[in-house]
């Protein structure tokens, strides 16, 4: 093992922006460096590193670690590489340290269990390709439809025909039969070891390095039943290991990386050979359970990778069930969950049966969970009062389970028109019987860290966070002179930014450039807050942000909380309009740049005419022609910026008017000491950018 003290010398050392923009261009904005997400795909940079402090951060998918986990992350090697080459390029030994005898021993079989892993998967692939396997070639082609370039791809191989034949292979390799069996490919029996996956298709599980932690096996033709005719399993998992814990591993998680770092929904399926069939589809980010059912771990795993998980059970009644608990755990996970309705049994099926466009169409257009829910629950409720209060029983686990209070709040408005009754009384439903039921149905998946974790608050509830809100206002700096007044844009910017202060990630380019410098002042501190403190609630960050007494951010701060802004942010100003506040005022800022770029180009063309400097003059003229263009694109289909202040993009007037015109730029608010409104502090998600959902976008497309 590496000593703490020397890994904490090799990140010290290392630039964390010299590494990173190795990969990645970066852009210097005071104390950080911005730039687009490698994680994720992104037209709008949110992508922070933090020099001083060591570490990045993504504000879109949250991706966020030192300079070692980047280097993981982006080149999928494992940390003992990265940290041993970092220490190489910056000078720092790493001694050799004694293990202690247990985690020397601990270290030891996971090595002899991984080589007999992989010998054992040198195997299972010649097994398949020689002449004994024809018949595993030919279920796989003939019943799943799966060629060799696909079987290829995914390690598909053949257990063999012969009880020791895997057996016979690892003794002539060195392995003992011993660490075959601690590696769940051979077994013990009376008459001795045995091959575990005889008679079977194997399909390999991967770890997050792409190395073989145990196998999957499929049973086919003639041996699908036994001398006394009854049926076999179909399929046998590998056992618990020294490096395989089915709790915690998914697979195909290796192969969907690439695509989940792109930002691409995963698909959640029931096994191995539909996440296959998934990825055949042309979707290259299906995840499946081995051999257990979804755990926290498992959720765990697909949160720290994306935001959206389509699922995609098997239609069977099992697969319904399974459907029903997993889409359960994600949304208490704060997961985006799509859900898909297959038309066959599995998409394994679909696949071979020539459907795949049919499956990729319906994956990609899965609607949102708790909409289908809805939607379902209406259809089964008729016949009379109890089938629409059984509809409505069946529906309420799922409304209370959503981390958000917003969703939930949303989920429980959605049902109320649904079924034309009264939201207060769905919500108190919901809050007296959905959270039990919710904690029966955790249970129920046999996640006991998930049944212990506390329920869901009551969808009406708003959770008080006097902290959060009434800080920003009581934490001020020394008192300085009037700031010169907003502008109706930035009045505008500012609510924007108090209503959904994640969006400040996003002012990273604009705020150097902006002229009022209390506003400057502002949005500086809050983006800079916002990288240091990551991991917290971004309206908790705010609350850090010192205000001036008697400046305009604060003002404005006072007159949104008096309006009941902060108790409903979404409601005083949804986060899709002030995301779009945010982006125009970047696009004004882009073309302000560019239109002072070409006042400055006039004045050297006079100057190359007054040195009769031709060929200055035509490299001139040929920048201004490019830049002209430039102004054209960033104003193509919208009116200009300068012609117009930034509040009148789409719809954002149309809010401003509903709720009233900003405070007038000379006008004093008094202070009123601790805000009465709490701001709701349920986790935010990143704005939906305008480009979004675009027709021609396929967001599975690698």
């Amino acid at each position: 093992m590496i000593p703490e003290d020397v890994i904490a010398e090799v990140k010290r050392r290392a630039d964390i922006g010299e590494v990173i923009g190795r990969s990645v261009k970066l852009k210097r904005v005071g104390r950080n460096l911005v730039g687009l997400c490698p994680f994720h795909t992104e037209k709008s940079p949110s992508f922070n590193v933090r020099p001083d402090d060591g570490f990045f951060y993504c504000f879109g998918c949250k991706a966020a670690g030192d300079v070692v986990e980047f280097l993981v992350r982006t080149t999928g090697r494992g940390f003992l590489d990265v940290i041993t080459d970092l220490a190489a390029q910056t000078g720092v030994d790493i001694p050799k340290v004694a293990l202690d005898p247990e985690e020397e021993a601990r270290q030891k079989e996971k090595k002899r269990v991984l080589r007999a892993l992989e010998l054992a998967q040198m195997f299972f692939r010649t097994r398949l390709s020689s002449e004994a396997g024809q018949g595993a070639r030919a279920y796989l082609a003939e019943l799943r439809k799966i060629d060799e370039d696909t079987a290829d791809r995914f390690g598909l191989g053949w257990g063999g025909a012969a009880d020791d034949g895997l057996v016979t292979f690892l003794k002539e390799q060195g392995v003992a039969v011993d660490d075959g069996v601690a590696a769940g490919v051979l077994g013990r029996s009376e008459r001795g070891p045995y091959d575990f996956f005889r008679h079977r298709v194997t399909i390999p599980i991967r770890g997050a390095r792409g190395e073989v932690v145990s196998f999957q096996g499929r049973i086919f033709g003639e041996r699908a039943v036994d001398g006394q005719g009854r049926k076999r399993p179909k399929y046998v998992n590998g056992p618990q290991t020294a490096v395989y814990d089915k709790s915690a591993v998914l697979y195909g998680l290796f192969e969907a990386q690439p695509a989940l770092k792109q930002g691409k929904p995963a698909v959640l399926v029931e096994g191995p050979l539909d996440a296959i069939a998934v990825h055949r589809a042309g979707l290259p980010s299906a995840v499946a359970p081995c051999g257990t059912g979804l755990t926290t771990r498992h959720v765990d795993e697909l949160r720290r990778r994306t935001e959206r998980v389509v699922l995609c059970m098997d239609q069977d009644a099992a697969g319904k069930e399974a459907a029903s608990r997993a889409l359960l755990m994600m949304l208490q996970a704060g997961l985006d969950v799509g859900l898909a309705s297959l038309p066959d049994k599995d998409p394994d099926a679909m696949v071979a049966a020539g459907r795949a466009e049919e499956l990729k169409g319906l994956l990609t257009g899965a609607p949102a969970a708790l909409d289908a829910l809805v939607a379902r629950a209406r259809v089964a409720a008729t016949g009379g009062v109890r089938a629409r209060v059984a509809a409505l029983d069946a529906l309420l686990p799922f409304l209370a389970a959503p981390q958000r209070e917003l969703v939930r709040v949303e989920a429980v408005r959605a049902a109320a028109r649904a079924f034309s009754e009264d939201e207060a009384v769905i919500a108190a439903e919901v809050d007296k019987r959905g959270r039990r039921l919710l904690a029966e149905r955790v249970r129920g998946s046999g996640s006991a860290k998930a049944a212990r974790a506390p329920s869901a608050p009551p969808p009406t509830a708003a959770k008080p966070q006097p902290a959060a809100v009434s800080a920003v206002a009581r934490v001020a700096a020394p008192r300085s002179p009037p700031s010169p007044p907003f502008s109706e844009p930035e009045v505008l910017l500012v609510e924007a930014l108090l209503m959904h202060p994640q969006l400040a990630a996003r002012c990273g380019v604009l705020a150097p450039a902006l002229k009022n410098a209390e506003l400057r002042s502002f949005m500086e501190r809050l983006v800079e807050l916002l990288v240091r403190f990551h991991d917290e609630d971004p309206r908790a960050v705010l609350a850090r942000v010192p205000l001036s007494p008697n400046g305009r951010v604060r003002g404005v701060l006072l007159t949104v909380q008096q309006a009941g802004g902060f108790s409903r942010p979404d409601a005083y100003l949804s986060e899709a309009t002030a995301a779009r506040v945010v982006e125009d005022a970047i696009l004004s800022l882009d073309r302000r740049t560019l239109e002072l770029r070409l006042g400055e180009l006039q004045a050297r063309m006079a100057e190359a005419d007054a040195a009769a400097d031709h060929g200055e003059r035509k490299r001139l003229l040929a920048e201004q022609a490019a830049l002209v263009e430039a102004v054209r694109a960033l104003g193509s289909g919208r009116e200009p910026p300068t012609a117009r202040p930034v509040l009148q993009v789409a719809g954002v007037a149309t809010v401003a008017a509903d709720r009233g015109a900003p405070p007038s730029p000379g006008s004093e608010v008094a202070p009123s000491g601790e805000l009465a409104e709490s701001m709701d502090d349920g986790p935010l998600d990143p704005p939906e950018p305008p480009w979004a959902g675009e027709p021609d976008d396929d967001p599975f497309a690698v």
